[in-house]
């Protein structure tokens, strides 16, 4: 591969890092031990590995204690993958746990839920019958005076028939007064 100086685009870099290091590791093993003027690489393209120990000793090159922040950046990157991987098992099994618990309440309130809608129900036909007359926050926080006027859990129809007695009793007892009024008057100390 010809040297950055023989290419005519400046833009070329693939690798240039483990090229410019494979070309110096080339010239020594061609035996140019002494120092070569440097030579600036462009890019490494591929390189020919045949079997197991070759493959293993291109890697050894490549990721020697040049490599080696790359290689504990690497094991710790690993590392933090592995207990994240982890951490996500623990958190999908305990959100599983909390799912199948709050399902659980769920179902378990289903039934109250249908108490108090058949409450609110017959509260509602009761209010319906009943009108004000029900006796809750709002028909103790009436005034004084109206709140003794008032006949709670009385319907309409029976709060009448209730008056219609009064005034019935009433006038029996007017009638009686009317009748017996000597004996009254001589009851009461009155004669």
């Amino acid at each position: 591969m010809p040297a950055t100086a023989e290419v005519s685009r400046a833009d070329l870099r693939y690798f240039k890092s483990v090229s410019d290091f494979m070309f110096e590791e080339l010239a020594r093993a061609r035996g140019r031990e002494q120092r070569l003027k440097p030579v600036g690489t462009w890019g490494l393209i591929a390189a020919v590995l045949g079997n197991s120990s070759n493959r293993a000793a291109f890697q050894r090159k490549i990721w020697s204690a040049e490599a080696a922040p790359l290689t504990e950046a690497r094991r710790l990157a690993m590392q933090s993958v592995a207990a994240d991987k982890k951490a996500l098992v623990t958190a999908t099994g305990a959100l599983n746990n909390l799912t199948a618990r709050l399902d659980a309440l769920d179902r378990a309130l289903l039934p109250p839920r249908r108490e108090i809608e058949k409450l609110q129900q017959s509260i509602a036909s009761v209010r319906a019958a009943l009108g004000d007359r029900v006796a809750d926050e709002s028909f103790f926080a009436r005034e004084h005076r109206e709140l003794h006027l008032a006949s709670a859990w009385m319907p309409d129809a029976l709060q009448r028939k209730r008056e219609d007695l009064f005034v019935a009793a009433m006038a029996v007892h007017k009638a009686f007064i009317d009748v017996a009024a000597a004996k009254v008057l001589h009851t009461s100390g009155s004669s």
